[in-house]
């Protein structure tokens, strides 16, 4: 081989270095390694994942209490204008 070969040779076998290294880093941002037990980012995805879905268990949960509260704060409103229509329309049933 020329020495121009073998200087090529060399360049292209540091870019695959390089890039084998590359992808390691990659892969250890997002599967973790075994030294930090974190997970990488696709195990923060999972709780990041679950915790949504326990929010979006409360604000459900929220929801339905609102629209409660809103229902109930209605029908007391009715009864109390009902109360008044009728003592309007029979005042003479007033104690």
């Amino acid at each position: 081989m020329t020495q121009i070969e073998n200087e090529q040779i060399k360049q292209l076998t540091n870019q695959v270095e390089n890039l084998n290294s590359s992808v390691e880093q990659i892969k250890t941002a997002l599967l973790g390694n075994e030294y930090n037990k974190d997970g990488g980012l696709v195990d923060r995805q999972k709780v990041i994942e679950i915790k949504l879905a326990e929010h979006e268990g409360w604000i459900q949960k929220f929801k339905w209490i609102g629209t409660i509260g809103i229902g109930a704060a209605a029908l007391i409103e009715f009864i109390y204008q009902f109360t008044n229509i009728f003592s309007a329309i029979f005042p003479h049933l007033k104690k």
